[in-house]
Protein backbone atom coordinates (compact mmCIF):
# COMPACT_ATOMS: atom_id res chain seq x y z
CA UNK A 1 0.00 0.00 0.00
CA UNK A 2 1.18 3.23 -1.14
CA UNK A 3 0.60 6.04 1.27
CA UNK A 4 0.25 9.86 0.05
CA UNK A 5 1.98 12.80 2.22
CA UNK A 6 -0.27 15.37 2.62
CA UNK A 7 -1.29 17.96 5.68
CA UNK A 8 1.68 19.88 7.41
CA UNK A 9 4.99 19.31 5.42
CA UNK A 10 7.51 21.43 6.92
CA UNK A 11 11.20 21.70 4.73
CA UNK A 12 13.81 21.93 7.41
CA UNK A 13 17.21 23.04 8.09
CA UNK A 14 20.37 20.15 8.31
CA UNK A 15 22.17 21.17 11.52
CA UNK A 16 25.93 21.18 10.94
CA UNK A 17 28.99 20.73 13.92
CA UNK A 18 31.47 22.80 14.17
CA UNK A 19 33.66 20.96 11.30
CA UNK A 20 30.73 22.09 9.10
CA UNK A 21 29.39 18.79 8.49
CA UNK A 22 25.73 17.11 8.89
CA UNK A 23 25.19 17.01 12.91
CA UNK A 24 23.08 13.94 12.76
CA UNK A 25 22.53 13.91 16.39
CA UNK A 26 20.56 17.17 16.45
CA UNK A 27 19.26 16.52 12.78
CA UNK A 28 17.21 13.41 13.90
CA UNK A 29 16.20 15.63 17.41
CA UNK A 30 15.05 18.05 15.41
CA UNK A 31 12.85 15.76 13.19
CA UNK A 32 11.43 13.62 16.15
CA UNK A 33 10.36 17.14 17.18
CA UNK A 34 8.60 18.64 14.36
CA UNK A 35 6.46 15.46 13.82
CA UNK A 36 6.08 15.01 17.53
CA UNK A 37 3.86 18.35 17.42
CA UNK A 38 2.45 19.10 14.44
CA UNK A 39 3.94 18.70 10.49
CA UNK A 40 2.67 15.50 9.63
CA UNK A 41 5.25 15.13 7.57
CA UNK A 42 8.77 16.59 6.78
CA UNK A 43 11.06 17.27 4.15
CA UNK A 44 14.57 17.06 4.43
CA UNK A 45 18.24 17.73 2.43
CA UNK A 46 16.07 20.20 0.36
CA UNK A 47 17.45 24.07 -0.34
CA UNK A 48 16.66 25.11 2.95
CA UNK A 49 18.55 22.01 4.55
CA UNK A 50 21.22 23.14 2.41
CA UNK A 51 21.42 19.66 0.85
CA UNK A 52 24.11 21.17 -1.94
CA UNK A 53 26.68 22.44 0.34
CA UNK A 54 26.87 18.51 1.42
CA UNK A 55 28.94 15.87 0.30
CA UNK A 56 27.39 12.95 -1.75
CA UNK A 57 28.62 10.55 1.52
CA UNK A 58 27.17 12.98 4.10
CA UNK A 59 23.50 13.17 2.60
CA UNK A 60 23.87 9.16 2.57
CA UNK A 61 24.56 9.58 6.45
CA UNK A 62 21.87 11.94 7.31
CA UNK A 63 19.27 9.51 5.84
CA UNK A 64 20.97 6.85 7.24
CA UNK A 65 20.31 8.68 10.31
CA UNK A 66 17.16 9.00 10.43
CA UNK A 67 16.69 5.32 9.36
CA UNK A 68 18.53 3.99 12.18
CA UNK A 69 16.71 6.13 14.97
CA UNK A 70 13.61 5.14 13.63
CA UNK A 71 12.13 7.90 12.74
CA UNK A 72 9.10 7.42 10.08
CA UNK A 73 10.16 7.37 7.29
CA UNK A 74 6.55 7.09 5.01
CA UNK A 75 6.34 10.52 6.56
CA UNK A 76 9.64 11.90 5.19
CA UNK A 77 10.44 12.87 1.47
CA UNK A 78 13.96 13.95 0.61
CA UNK A 79 15.86 16.06 -1.70
CA UNK A 80 17.53 14.29 -3.88
CA UNK A 81 18.74 16.50 -6.55
CA UNK A 82 22.43 17.60 -7.62
CA UNK A 83 24.09 18.65 -10.50
CA UNK A 84 25.63 16.08 -11.31
CA UNK A 85 22.97 13.45 -12.78
CA UNK A 86 24.51 10.63 -11.74
CA UNK A 87 24.66 11.83 -8.08
CA UNK A 88 20.89 12.15 -7.96
CA UNK A 89 20.56 9.01 -9.42
CA UNK A 90 22.39 7.86 -6.42
CA UNK A 91 21.04 10.02 -3.82
CA UNK A 92 17.20 9.30 -5.15
CA UNK A 93 18.33 5.04 -5.01
CA UNK A 94 19.72 5.48 -1.78
CA UNK A 95 16.15 7.45 -0.26
CA UNK A 96 13.97 4.66 -1.88
CA UNK A 97 15.88 1.89 -0.80
CA UNK A 98 15.79 3.17 2.87
CA UNK A 99 12.30 3.38 2.59
CA UNK A 100 11.61 7.35 2.27
CA UNK A 101 8.01 7.99 1.36
CA UNK A 102 9.56 10.16 -1.87
CA UNK A 103 12.20 11.81 -3.22
CA UNK A 104 12.74 15.82 -4.23
CA UNK A 105 14.89 15.30 -7.16
CA UNK A 106 15.64 18.98 -8.83
CA UNK A 107 18.54 19.74 -11.12
CA UNK A 108 21.08 23.05 -10.51
CA UNK A 109 18.92 24.56 -13.05
CA UNK A 110 15.56 24.03 -11.14
CA UNK A 111 13.83 22.13 -13.42
CA UNK A 112 12.33 18.37 -12.13
CA UNK A 113 14.96 15.78 -12.80
CA UNK A 114 12.07 13.79 -14.86
CA UNK A 115 12.03 16.06 -17.39
CA UNK A 116 15.71 15.33 -18.34
CA UNK A 117 16.96 12.35 -16.55
CA UNK A 118 14.90 9.70 -18.74
CA UNK A 119 17.54 10.88 -22.37
CA UNK A 120 20.69 9.63 -20.17
CA UNK A 121 20.38 7.79 -16.84
CA UNK A 122 16.66 5.62 -17.26
CA UNK A 123 17.65 3.50 -14.18
CA UNK A 124 16.29 6.56 -11.75
CA UNK A 125 12.75 4.83 -13.06
CA UNK A 126 13.75 1.77 -12.00
CA UNK A 127 13.53 2.61 -8.00
CA UNK A 128 10.62 1.26 -5.88
CA UNK A 129 8.56 3.82 -6.41
CA UNK A 130 8.20 3.98 -9.97
CA UNK A 131 8.45 -0.07 -10.05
Amino acid sequence: MTKTLSGVIAAIATPIDEDGEPDLKRAVKLARYLLDNGCDGLNLLGTTGEATSFSLAERKAVMDAYKANGLPLDRLMVGTGAAAVSDAVALTRHAADLGFAGALPVTDAGEEIGDWIGKRHAALLSTSWTS
